[in-house]
């Protein structure tokens, strides 16, 4: 939900094509957050020559939890009167999920290749050793799940639900017919998978978002998000709220709540022009009044063509890091508005690209409904970066603490300790490859690794020190470091 600084629209085009990356890659790495249980389902979650995104099998029976029952659903042949518990005697629509209450174990499986219309609620009860599974089985693509006019096609409303394999394509709208704007039930449940309060420890992952409002809405704490693929996403809302003229959505994934990890996805062409500010969208937000967001990670992440990277608004937040991005999009990569109470952020060791000729901030500000807090050092700390961006400048409302960062372009400051203003020398950005080259400012300046593995899940510290941006270089210098 970017918003206009002081009154200041962005009407920017869209430009060409997401970038591939092309690096050799590996995992990526834990983080303490989310539930035990998440956490190790991470670890099984790595798949050689995929560092981000999904990674959807296109065959196979679904997964089988000891002690769960196994539900299926098909869409041509099912029937919502039958026991639902074999393939031979599916159920047939959403609705009947919604019906249904699910105990520790069970899966509820969807036929690929086939389309789903409408919404269902998962309820009941799943635990950290059995939990629910939403998931696909048979042959061919990822089964569809779509809701043209709806608010959201999976509503998380249990404890312990994992969702993964399946595909969410159109759908995620709401309008002003109520007179409340961005706010009430519509807002709260627009996600094409809505996580409830009651939906804790969830795990998202291998799942694909594609002309939707909001891909993932999150008002549980412990939610795992995890090699999803959002890509070409539309605005959920546009109409008046507040006394003017506002849009929400083209958004990837809205977080709501405490103790959250987002890491290993890949954000495409998260924006959309259908917008009073010229664009809209984004790869993340922190957002919304009901929680604090404390303790969150968005690491390891791709997004190209996006509005924004990070954009945080209307709530109390503390100790969120962004860590070891690829970040090649529109406007700002981290942007409060002036109703949010941030600390202890951390942005260290991303690699961030802006000439898409937006002339934004790169970490900004913005006005939104009321004056807010005056700015200070202990929001936001900015180290160990590559920037590059061909106009506007990297701080502008507020030097906030930086050092060992490489940039090229307008810094807004002095340079802080380890600062560099060069030409980063990428591999072959034209084609995604943001390695840098073995010339390169980088290499070696970024002071302390802010992880244990880069981008590509390879060793985040190499040589005598670790180098500036998201990716680092494997090379040894000639004393063996």
């Amino acid at each position: 939900m970017t918003r206009p600084a002081a009154a200041v629209l962005f009407a920017v085009g869209l430009t060409a094509a997401a970038l591939t990356v092309t690096a050799a890659p590996a995992s990526a790495s834990s983080s303490a957050s989310a539930s035990t249980a998440v956490a190790t389902a991470t670890a099984t979650a790595t798949v050689a020559g995929t560092p981000v995104g999904a990674r959807t099998q296109h065959s196979g029976p679904a997964p089988h939890t000891k002690g769960g029952r196994t539900f299926y659903l098909d869409a041509e042949n099912g029937n919502d009167q039958a026991a639902g518990t074999s393939s031979a005697t599916a159920w047939k629509t959403l609705a009947r999920i919604t019906a249904a209450d699910f105990r520790p174990g069970d899966t509820i499986a969807l036929r690929r290749g086939e389309t789903f219309t409408g919404t269902a609620t998962i309820n009941g009860t799943g635990t950290a050793a059995a939990p629910i599974t939403v998931t696909a089985y048979g042959t061919g693509a990822a089964p569809t799940l779509t809701n043209p006019t709806g608010w959201n096609m999976l509503q998380l409303s249990a404890p312990h639900v994992v969702v993964d394999q399946l595909k969410f394509a159109d759908g995620v709208v709401f309008d002003n017919a109520d007179g409340v704007g961005i706010r009430g039930p519509k807002y709260e449940l627009s996600g094409a998978i809505a996580l409830t309060d009651a939906a804790t420890d969830a795990y998202i992952h291998d799942n694909e978002f594609t002309q939707v409002g909001l891909g993932v809405k999150t008002y549980a704490t412990g939610t795992l998000i995890a090699h999803n693929s959002f890509h070409d996403l539309k605005i959920a809302f546009r109409g008046m709220d507040s006394g003017s003229e506002a849009s929400y959505g083209a958004i990837g994934i809205s977080i709501n709540n405490s103790d959250a990890r987002v890491t290993a996805n890949e954000f495409i062409n998260c924006r959309s022009t259908d917008s009073p500010y010229g664009a809209d969208g984004g790869a993340v937000e922190i957002e919304g009044f009901d929680h604090p967001k404390d303790d969150i990670s968005i690491d390891h992440n791709l997004s190209l063509g996006s509005q924004g990277f990070t954009e945080v608004t209307e709530t109390t937040t503390a100790d969120v890091h962004l860590t070891y991005n690829i970040s090649d999009d529109y406007q700002q990569f981290l942007a409060y508005d002036t109703t949010t109470h941030p600390d202890a952020y951390l942005v260290a060791h991303n690699t961030i690209v802006r000439d898409r000729g937006d002339k934004s901030r790169l970490f900004a500000i913005y006005y939104y409904r009321e004056a807010g807090p005056t700015p200070q050092d202990s929001w936001l700390t900015i180290t160990g970066n590559i920037i590059q961006m061909s106009g506007g400048s990297v701080l502008k409302d507020y030097a906030w603490p930086h050092d060992h960062n490489v940039i090229q372009g307008t810094l807004g400051d002095d340079l802080g300790t380890g600062d560099i203003l060069a030409d980063p020398q990428f591999t072959d950005r034209s084609a995604g490859d943001y390695r840098p080259l073995p010339t390169s400012p980088a290499i070696n300046s970024g002071g302390a690794a802010a992880g244990r593995t880069d981008f590509y899940g390879n060793r985040a510290s190499v040589g005598a020190a670790s180098d500036a941006g998201a990716i680092e270089s494997q090379l040894r210098d000639s004393s063996g470091h």
